[in-house]
């Protein structure tokens, strides 16, 4: 048997639809769960503007970067507002009618005018909010890069030394002595530390900062490095103890400073990040649950319509089990005089990339046994709004369609039945207007059908 897919394609998968998410109406329609949790919790300004400039959204965060609640923002003209200093406003503009037109903004820095006249710069990124192929929006990330703006300034008035291992970054880093003292930290290390650069610089090991799990690592590391720095890898991760005694998830790149016994370290902290991991874990299994629980059947497939993944309802409408349908299409069950018609709907759907509903056709069951479905069809896209294959729902409509056609045959037979006897008949509304009669009423009345229906008796 085709093993289930691993937890890591799912997870690239489900981490797809969630870029998607945040930057394009795919993400917005597919994803709004996580892009919420995000958009709450996030450190950095998520907001959302429409193609005249007005901000859509905003989250919390805007009030402790710049004194702004969301909604003294929302439905505002960003440029009205006056949150832009006003050397920023043409390269923002700029910025802005680039990404409606398609293009992503990876990042530009703006500074910013907080409600208190106070300045602060903000590094921001935007990606086009893509809705039936047209852009109706923007998602935008702002990061409050002041501290760092003013950090690195300071770098550059400092020896030279200083300059050429502190300069351009924006991430903590310390220099670390061969004892293991840290003889100079940047602002970013002490605030991921909780220490001030006075308590940290020739008077802190690093071994005060490492949790106790990952001491003996760390020190072999550190030790190895200055014998042979091949010996220690250069990227890792360690949890860090903050002055608060709080634990955190950080990522640490090290270099020996060359001609010394001096390493220089850039950290990272990854907590939220693995915070997000754990979350996307748990979100993906809620999903896997509901997806196996509901009794419609689901499915993905890539671009040329073989199946990627389909539900335990799925499996059961087609009666095929799900390592028979992974890597193959529609045309394992559908009826050869359907095929072509099942083609062209998805063919539309690709073309056009407007999604359907509704679409039925007539299966053969892997019994041999005929059923009619009723599928939706709509393209998968990935961050970049490139088409990469259709997922849908599909629904059993047989019972339905056959008591429809019984429905019919039924009232057809009544309906011969009264227009057979000799005697008039005739129905009417709450109103007493005429909505149904046979042809012996007319001919007892002597009036015609036309003139009949509707009037009242």
């Amino acid at each position: 048997m085709v093993k289930k897919p691993s937890y890591e394609e799912l997870k690239k998968r489900l981490k797809k639809s969630e870029e998607g998410l945040k930057l394009a109406q795919k993400a917005l329609r597919d994803g709004e769960e996580i892009y919420r949790l995000h958009f709450e919790n996030a450190s950095d300004v998520i907001f959302s503007i429409d193609p005249e400039l007005k901000i859509i959204s905003v989250s919390p965060s805007v009030e402790r970067i710049i004194g702004y609640k969301p909604e003294e923002l929302g439905g505002k003209s960003f440029l009205d507002l006056g949150l832009l200093a006003e050397a920023y406003l043409e390269v923002a503009t700029s910025d802005a009618k680039r990404a409606l037109s398609g293009e992503r903004i990876p990042s530009s820095v703006y500074e910013f005018i907080a409600k208190d006249g106070s300045r602060r710069f903000g590094e921001v990124s935007a990606a086009p909010l893509v809705r039936d192929g047209k852009v109706v929006g923007l998602a935008c990330i702002a990061r409050d890069i002041t501290d760092r703006r003013q950090a690195e300034q300071a770098l550059l008035e400092r020896e030279e030394m200083y300059r050429s291992l502190f300069e351009n970054t924006g991430t903590a880093m310390g220099i670390v002595d061969e004892d293991m003292t840290i003889s100079m930290a940047n602002n970013e290390l002490a605030k991921l530390s909780g220490y001030s650069n006075e308590e940290i610089e020739g008077k802190i090991k690093t071994t005060k900062l490492v949790a106790e799990e990952d001491l003996e690592r760390m020190t072999g590391y550190h030790f190895a490095r200055r014998e042979n720095e091949a010996e220690a890898p250069r990227e890792y991760e360690f949890r860090l103890v903050d002055k608060q005694g709080n634990i955190k998830d950080v990522s640490i790149k090290t270099a020996m400073i060359p001609g010394t016994k001096r390493s220089v370290s850039s950290l990272v902290d990854i907590t939220s990040h693995k915070e997000a991991e754990a979350a996307l874990r748990e979100k993906e299994e809620r999903y896997r649950t509901i997806l196996e629980s509901i009794e419609d059947g689901y499915y993905e497939t890539d671009i040329m319509g073989d199946f990627s993944f389909v539900n335990d309802a799925f499996c059961n409408i087609v009666d095929i089990p799900e390592d028979e349908l992974i890597g193959t299409s529609y045309r394992k069950y559908t009826v050869p005089e359907a095929a072509k018609e099942v083609y062209a709907t998805f063919h539309k759907v690709f073309t056009s990339g407007q999604a359907t509903k509704g679409f039925g056709h007539e299966i053969v069951r892997k019994s041999g046994e005929k059923r009619y479905i009723e599928l939706s069809i709509s393209l998968m896209r990935d961050s970049e709004g490139r088409r990469i294959g259709f997922r849908g729902i599909v629904r059993d409509m047989t019972d339905h369609k056959y008591a429809e056609a019984a429905l019919r045959q039924s009232e057809e037979k009544y309906r011969s039945i009264l227009e057979s006897i000799a005697e008039g008949y005739f129905e009417v509304d709450l109103a007493g207007n005429m909505t149904f009669l046979n042809d012996s009423l007319c001919k007892i009345t002597g009036y015609s059908r036309g003139e009949l229906k509707g009037k009242n008796n």
